[in-house]
């Protein structure tokens, strides 16, 4: 199971993009900032953090795992005061304000058909704000 979930967590990590100092390319470290889901959250995200920063060695990844009911002040707070994660994974209902305050970057030039094809279409729906993608979907519900 964890080897078909893997490479999907992976991309999910890209989940949405903070505006950041300088590409990601570029740093030679990355704040992750998870949602608190279960008593899981934190080891299948540390094992993906282990398995790139094995791929990676010039990239260190910093998570931090915030409960759902604080992420959102978390996070608010933290661009308040210019301390924002590279990457987080938030609520899609969230975004439209994120991406009005121009700290969410669209993600269409990471995201390939075949990666995109792994999906049904509707799941990129709540992330899709003016025809670009900020975010890939973590969890859906009917």
């Amino acid at each position: 199971m964890m080897r078909r979930v893997l490479p999907l967590l992976i991309a999910l990590a890209l989940a949405w993009t903070l505006t950041a100092p300088a590409p990601a390319q570029a740093q030679s470290s990355v704040r992750v900032v998870l949602a608190y889901y279960s008593a899981q959250t934190e080891p299948v995200f540390q094992a993906i953090k282990e398995a790139f920063e094995a791929q990676h060695p010039e990239i260190t990844v910093h998570l931090e795992v915030i409960a759902w009911d604080n992420l959102f002040q978390a996070l608010t707070t933290r661009l308040a005061g210019g301390q924002e994660p590279d990457l987080a994974i938030i609520g899609t209902r969230w975004l439209p304000g994120f991406v009005q305050q121009g700290v969410a970057q669209p993600l269409d030039e990471f995201i390939t058909e075949e990666f995109r094809s792994q999906f049904a279409p509707a799941l990129f729906e709540p992330s899709t704000i003016d025809g670009k993608v900020y975010g890939l979907p973590v969890a859906a519900s009917a």
